[in-house]
C-alpha cells in the first residue's frame, strides 16, 4: 500500500477548490467508484481543510504503486478528471504539492534501468581529462551521454534554466534553455573554463541543403575556451532572439565549488531571479546595483579560495 498526500493552496476562500465546482462529472464518480473503489485498488480517500480556509490536504492510500499508476494514467480519469482539474486549478492560482511515502508518486509506464543503459559508457569514463578540450571531445564520442545526477539543481536565472547533465571530478556539462528576447550582460565565471556548444532551436538556424537531421545549420558549433577571468556577453551576439540551447562544458579549480556557471558569476547580473540565486550559494557574495562578483564579500573585499 502506498499513502498519497495532495497539499493544495488557493488565493483565496473565495474561489472553491475544484472538488467543490459544478465542474466534477457524475460519469467520473460513477467510473471511479466501480474501477478502482469497489475493486480495492483505491482504498481510502480523506480531506482536511486549513483553519483559514485557503489550503486542503488530500490523502489517498493506493493498494499499490501499480494501482496508482493505473489511474494517472486512465484515459477516462486523465479526460474526465485530471485534465480539467489541473486546467481549473492553473486558471484560478490554486497551487499543488504532493509527497508519497513511497518516496516516488510520479507513475511510470516500465522503467528502465541506468546501470544497464549506461554499462557501455561507465567503462569508459577516465579517472581525469588533461584539458577541458579533452573532456568535451570525450563526451561528444561518447554520443553525449545524459546521466543526470540524482542530486542535480535545476538552476534557474532570469535569461535560462539549467541542470547539469553530467559530472566527473572538476568537469560538468550543463544544458541550458535561453529563454526568448534576453540579452546576456557581459560577464566572466572566475575559477572556471568553459566552451559552449550550439544545439539550436528557436527557429533561427535553418538545417543545411541536404541534412539528413532537423537540428539547425549551427549544431555542434563549439566556442573558444573561456579561460578563468576571461570575459563574454554584452556584444551584439549577445542576444537571444528566440531562445535557442546550448551545452556549457566546465572544468573548475575546485570540484567542492562546483555549482552552475549562472552561479559562478562576476559582471552584470540578468536580473534579480539571478541575484537570489547567487545568494543562495553564496550568502556574503559582493551584489550591488545590478553587478554581482563571487570573488568577494559583501564589502568588496577579495575572498581566498
Amino acid at each position: 500500500m502506498i499513502s498519497i498526500v495532495k497539499t493544495q493552496t488557493r488565493p483565496s476562500a473565495d474561489i472553491p477548490f475544484f472538488f467543490e465546482s459544478n465542474l466534477v462529472r457524475k460519469d467520473y464518480g460513477m467510473y471511479l467508484k466501480t474501477n478502482y473503489i469497489d475493486s480495492g485498488k483505491l482504498i481510502r480517500v480523506h480531506r482536511t481543510m486549513s483553519e483559514d480556509k485557503l489550503s486542503i490536504e488530500l490523502t489517498t492510500e493506493w493498494e499499490s504503486q501499480e494501482a496508482f499508476a493505473e489511474y494517472f494514467t486512465d484515459p477516462f480519469c486523465i479526460e474526465n478528471f485530471l485534465k480539467i482539474s489541473t486546467e481549473y486549478d492553473q486558471l484560478n492560482g490554486i497551487t499543488s504539492k504532493s509527497t508519497s511515502d513511497a518516496g516516488f508518486i510520479r507513475p511510470t509506464w516500465k522503467q528502465i534501468d541506468a546501470n544497464d543503459y549506461f554499462k557501455d559508457v561507465v567503462v569508459q569514463i577516465p579517472d581525469d581529462w588533461t584539458t577541458l578540450e579533452d573532456f568535451v571531445d570525450w563526451y561528444c564520442e561518447q554520443r553525449m551521454p545524459m546521466m543526470i545526477p540524482w542530486n542535480a539543481t535545476v538552476i534557474r536565472s532570469d535569461d535560462a534554466v539549467a541542470i547539469c547533465l553530467f559530472r566527473k571530478g572538476n568537469y560538468q556539462v550543463e544544458f541550458y534553455i535561453e529563454y526568448p528576447n534576453m540579452y546576456i550582460w557581459k560577464h566572466s565565471h572566475p575559477r572556471m573554463e568553459v566552451i559552449t556548444m550550439t544545439m539550436g532551436g528557436g527557429g533561427t538556424w535553418k538545417p543545411n541543403e541536404g541534412s539528413i537531421t532537423n537540428t539547425g545549420s549551427t549544431w555542434g558549433g563549439l566556442s573558444t575556451k573561456l579561460v578563468n577571468g576571461a570575459y563574454h556577453g554584452g556584444d551584439a551576439d549577445a542576444s537571444t532572439g528566440n531562445g535557442f540551447v546550448i551545452l556549457a562544458f566546465q572544468r573548475w579549480e575546485n570540484p567542492e565549488e562546483m555549482t552552475s556557471a549562472a552561479v559562478q558569476w562576476k559582471g552584470q547580473i540578468q536580473g534579480q531571479h539571478q541575484a537570489d540565486l547567487i545568494k543562495s550559494y553564496y550568502p556574503e557574495a559582493f551584489i550591488k546595483e545590478g553587478y554581482a562578483d563571487v570573488t568577494k564579500d559583501i564589502t568588496g573585499n577579495l575572498v581566498t579560495k
